[in-house]
Formats: C-alpha cells, structure tokens, sequence
C-alpha cells in the first residue's frame, strides 16, 4: 500500500492511494485519487476517482475490460459551524 498527499495551492490538495494484493492465485489492486477544492468557509468540492483491478472476475461476452472497474463522483459540501 502506498499512500500520496500533495497540496498543491492554500486550497487545492490532492490525496492518492495505491493498494496491491496477491496470493499468487489472483491479483487484485485498487487506486483512489481525490482532488479537493476549498471555495470559501462555507463551500467545498471534491472529485473522487477509484479505478479497481480484479483477475478473478468472471469474463463477460462481448468484453475486454471485464477485469477493471471504475467509479467517479463528484461531490460539492456546505458547511457551517455554531459557535458560542
């Protein structure tokens, strides 16, 4: 497992992470990017991206990529907080 921050601006950062598994009969590896956005205070923005990899997988008609798996998301955040 391997794990990456960078902050790239006071309100841009970049988190990664790489995971590789194997037990000599399949393989299995995961990597998670996430790019974050402070706008102001109140409002924020990441983009999250996690591409996986499994050799175990049954293959599918019709298909190359029946091993790989991606998944995106787009979030945006409000936040606000009550002090006394």
């Amino acid at each position: 497992e391997g794990k990456f921050f960078w902050q790239m601006a006071d309100n841009i950062s970049l988190r990664s992470r790489l995971f590789v598994f194997t037990d000599y009969d399949y393989i299995q590896s995961d990597f998670e990017n996430t790019l974050m956005f402070t706008i102001n205070r109140f409002l924020t923005t990441q983009i999250y991206v996690h591409m996986r990899y499994d050799s175990s997988t049954k293959r599918l008609e019709d298909s190359d990529w029946h091993k790989f798996q991606l998944k995106e998301i787009l979030s945006f955040g409000f936040t606000y907080k009550f002090t006394t």
